[in-house]
């Protein structure tokens, strides 16, 4: 008997917003736009560290459509997203700080050590004119 070649199929569901699919191989079942690897928390993110909808759309190569699409979906769920990439967070956080391998050893003193480096700056405005 010959053994058959099985191909593995990926089969992404589509949401109620146009462009945004959940794909279990992708993300973690985490939504994403549909034909990559970028998360509706992802864009959401970007745009709370000041980039714009244009920016995102031109350095990922997305249409604003597609933009547009994941911060829809991201408002319409805000609080479930929210949650996931908090205990997502705490999930990776609690890996980092159980790491003992010398790369991660490595990486804390760098961190400990920029930390400890830094210097506060005060400005302070006058409304004297």
């Amino acid at each position: 008997m010959q053994g058959r070649n099985l191909l593995a199929v990926s089969i992404s569901s589509p949401t109620d917003i146009k462009y945004i699919v959940i794909d279990p191989d992708v993300l973690g079942v985490r939504p994403t736009i549909e034909g990559h690897r970028i998360g509706v928390i992802h864009v959401a993110t970007w745009i709370a560290q000041g980039m714009t909808p244009q920016g995102i759309s031109d350095l990922y190569k997305l249409s604003l459509a597609e933009v547009y699409a994941a911060l829809a979906y991201y408002h319409d769920h805000k609080e479930a997203l929210d949650r996931q990439a908090a205990e997502d967070d705490a999930r990776i956080a609690a890996y980092a700080a159980n790491d003992q391998s010398p790369l991660a050893q490595s990486a804390r003193e760098r961190f400990h050590a920029a930390q400890k480096s830094t210097v506060n700056v005060t400005i302070v405005h006058s409304s004297n004119r």
